[in-house]
């Protein structure tokens, strides 16, 4: 319209091809991504460099470094499940461990219970 305006009319005025940008994609909801996000790590599925990355695109390598020291800092520690006993079970007892030999065999007094 500016080039006919320009033609048409005389007016003073540079005509310029616009610069259209787009964004980068359609962007997921938080929602979407949390839920992502949980499923992944239920699964084991992915580090957890990976789903802060996710998460935070536009964090640089320093900020995601931060963040997985942070959440691993803060999770739980959960004990080995192959040494796994049930409460009361016994432990192998051995001469070095003070513990009784046979069931009825009561420790030394001179060794801790």
């Amino acid at each position: 319209m500016l080039a006919v305006d320009q033609a048409i009319f005389g007016a003073k005025l540079t005509v310029a091809t616009p610069e259209v940008l787009f964004a980068d994609g359609v962007q997921e909801s938080q929602l979407v991504l949390a839920q992502t996000a949980l499923a992944l790590d239920q699964a084991a599925a992915a580090s957890k460099k990976t789903i802060v990355t996710a998460l935070h695109p536009e964090w640089d390598e320093q900020q995601v470094a931060d963040e997985v020291a942070l959440i691993k800092s803060e999770a739980p520690t959960v004990p080995d499940p192959t040494t796994f006993r049930p409460l009361g079970a016994a432990v192998a007892a051995s001469p070095a461990s003070g513990l009784p030999q046979e069931p009825g065999d009561a420790p030394k007094p001179d060794q801790p219970a």
